[in-house]
């Protein structure tokens, strides 16, 4: 009897272990299939409390990054599931979008346990660890805040700004609107430059000659070079006037020399006389002031000056050579020779609107060499440590794999508006998912380009080009290629709303296109006209578009600058310069503001339309006419006065304040290189 007893248990046994490897071979491989995309490892459990449990690994492509199944995301984090999990998620929740009842209770809640979790770092995954994970998430965003100004006091940068208040270096301005005597100009001594410009104004011509005929005396005081820089500057708005041209080249003169690199006016004042010359096609001078404008540091335009330079020297070519690189047939090509200034713009900024008109130039696809790259990597988390970046990052992931959107939508808001710049290119790209998920496309766009600013665009690929260039609402801006490029319907729409057909400007401009009532009922007669309809606003905001086109004569740089600044605006520049370059009246605009906006949106619509024309059409989809390219914005020889064949002589002028030797350093260490 024993023995028949034995066997049954025995059989039982055999059995049963059989079961176990049968299932526990099925989970091992929906694991394996869990894992194809990304890659998945649990942490290890700390052996001692003061020890705090590493971040697992959650990572992947790209292109085929996706959060694990809540499930998952828990076992690899090595938390148990239970009523008090479920409970901690409630309160975290609550952080984020409860009412203020709720976050009071929660954040007294954790404030209560503060101590507890600080001397246990294994808490972040207990229930009350993860209940407090936002409280936890703001105290080290605030630490962070609190180094950070620690760190620039012991610099001595705080220090030097108290101690320049404090004894009266920088004075205020006087609250005067003109210069009617030296002694009102006298006042402005130390006053920064900025200030000098908000505080003077001059209404008529004569009034503004007579304050730089007063800030002529006395050329070497240098605490004046700031208010000589805000008058030289007020001094554009009366021309074309040639008497009021002579006076800014006498004034710049005498101002020119005490305009050190570091100068706050350096850049903007060497800058505008160079584009300005170039406008007036004196060329040697403007060549001149090029050389002065690069001397300078932290430039905030030296693409633009850099291009222009580049420009100067690559008219200096062969006939044949610049022809060629024009896109003209030539009978005989030659060896094009290196461009110091073109080398530097495209390794410094490669995607301003400058060097996609350099690569043009030289017969290189700026598309193609960014969309064969590979999909940058994701990683959720980076280190052994619950910082401030993986806790964040953790916060976001219990929301992700829950799909809880009003909380993803706050977290997305939350982290767009504290702008904290994360350590590496990989969990910049995870910020990129949540904002993905949360649907915060304008997130997405400033993300990405401040990563890429940060970290370098060898990141960029095609994947992220279609995150930065969306194609929303094909079909709708298709059709109205009759009207305007669509192109530029893309750029705008991209810019002004992100595509949110529900967007609503504090000024009252609606929809995708931000159209104003006013102006859609001057276009379409319409009583019943829903600016909130795609179709609708697309139409009527095309038509605008086209408008603006006719005004100008197909020049899409003055189109753009009256879409933002107004026409009235761009009628006085017209007057005031000769602008038949239209890359170069880009450069010129006197609004910085609407100076980037124009180069911005070219730049824009030059990726859409390269984009557009690589992407895979849906069936039935409406077949989109393109009638701007590149092309239009390249300057041609002509534009500055040469003769066909005529090969550039640029003779730099030898100004006191240009220290040539530091050029041609600059210059042959480039050419080194």
């Amino acid at each position: 009897m024993k023995r028949q007893k034995l066997k049954w248990r025995f059989q039982n046994i055999v059995f049963l272990s059989s079961v176990c490897l049968a299932v526990f071979g099925q989970a091992s491989a929906e694991d394996t299939k869990n894992t194809e995309d990304i890659a998945l490892s649990a942490r290890s459990l700390p052996k001692t409390p003061s020890q705090s449990p590493a971040p697992p690994g959650i990572k992947g492509s790209l292109k085929d990054f996706r959060m694990p199944e809540a499930e998952r995301f828990w076992e690899v984090h090595g938390v148990e599931r239970s009523a008090a999990h479920k409970r901690a998620i409630g309160r975290l929740s609550e952080h984020l979008i409860g009412t203020s009842r709720e976050k009071t209770a929660a954040f007294k809640y954790c404030d209560a346990r503060k101590k507890d979790a600080a001397s246990d770092p294994r808490s972040i995954l207990t229930p009350d660890g993860l209940s407090c994970l936002y409280y936890r998430w703001q105290n080290l965003l605030r630490e962070r805040k609190e180094a950070e100004k620690k760190a620039l006091a012991a610099s001595g940068i705080v220090q030097q700004k108290k101690k320049k208040s404090v004894s009266g270096k920088k004075k205020s301005a006087p609250a005067t609107v003109g210069i009617a005597s030296a002694r009102d100009f006298k006042a402005y001594a130390d006053v920064p430059y900025d200030v000098v410009l908000k505080r003077v104004e001059f209404k008529t011509e004569s009034a503004a000659l007579r304050a730089a005929s007063f800030a002529l005396d006395d050329g070497k005081d240098c605490s004046l070079t700031a208010a000589r820089a805000a008058i030289l500057r007020d001094l554009e708005n009366y021309l074309p006037a040639q008497s009021v041209w002579q006076m800014m080249n006498q004034l710049y003169t005498v101002t020119a020399p005490c305009l050190h690199p570091e100068h706050e006016a350096f850049e903007v004042v060497n800058l505008r006389m160079a584009v300005m010359h170039l406008d007036r096609k004196e060329l040697n001078r403007a060549a001149s002031l090029l050389e002065v404008v690069l001397q300078g540091k932290d430039l905030k335009e030296e693409h633009s000056a850099l291009f222009w330079r580049g420009y100067l020297d690559h008219l200096q070519m062969p006939a044949s050579t610049l022809a060629t690189s024009l896109g003209i047939a030539s009978d005989s090509a030659k060896t094009r020779p290196r461009n110091t200034y073109w080398d530097r713009l495209i390794e410094k900024y490669p995607l301003t609107l400058h060097s996609l008109v350099v690569d043009h130039m030289n017969g290189v696809d700026t598309y193609e060499r960014y969309a064969s790259r590979a999909a940058p990597m994701v990683s959720m988390y980076q280190g052994q440590e619950w910082n401030l970046e993986n806790v964040s990052h953790l916060m976001a992931g219990i929301f992700m794999v829950n799909k809880s959107y009003p909380q993803l939508e706050r977290l997305a808001r939350l982290f767009d508006e504290s702008g904290d710049s994360l350590p590496s290119f990989e969990m910049a790209m995870f910020r990129l998912k949540l904002f993905e998920a949360a649907g915060n496309q304008r997130a997405i766009i400033k993300i990405i380009w401040a990563s890429l600013k940060k970290h370098g665009s060898n990141y960029l690929c095609e994947d992220l080009l279609e995150l930065l260039y969306p194609v929303k609402f094909r079909n709708e801006i298709a059709e109205q290629a009759s009207f305007i490029d669509p192109a530029l319907i893309f750029s705008l729409i991209r810019q002004e709303s992100s595509f949110n057909p529900r967007a609503t400007s504090p000024v009252g401009a609606r929809g995708l296109m931000q159209v104003m009532p006013g102006t859609a009922r001057k276009i379409d007669r319409r009583r019943s006209l829903d600016l909130y309809d795609p179709s609708s606003n697309i139409r009527v905001g095309s038509k605008y578009l086209s408008i603006l086109r006719k005004q100008h004569n197909g020049d899409y740089s003055r189109l753009i600058a009256s879409y933002n600044a107004g026409p009235n605006n761009t009628k006085k520049w017209d007057a005031r310069y000769n602008g038949n370059v239209p890359l170069l009246f880009a450069d010129i605009i006197p609004f910085p503001e609407t100076r980037h906006y124009v180069s911005g949106l070219m730049r824009h619509m030059y990726w859409y339309r390269a984009l557009v024309s690589h992407l895979k059409e849906a069936p039935g989809a409406v077949k989109i006419q393109w009638s701007w390219s590149l092309q239009d914005v390249i300057p041609k020889p002509e534009q500055f006065g040469l003769r066909k064949g005529e090969i550039l002589q640029v003779k730099l002028e030898q100004l006191p304040w240009l220290n040539p030797g530091a050029v041609a350093g600059e210059k042959a260490s480039a050419e080194n290189k």
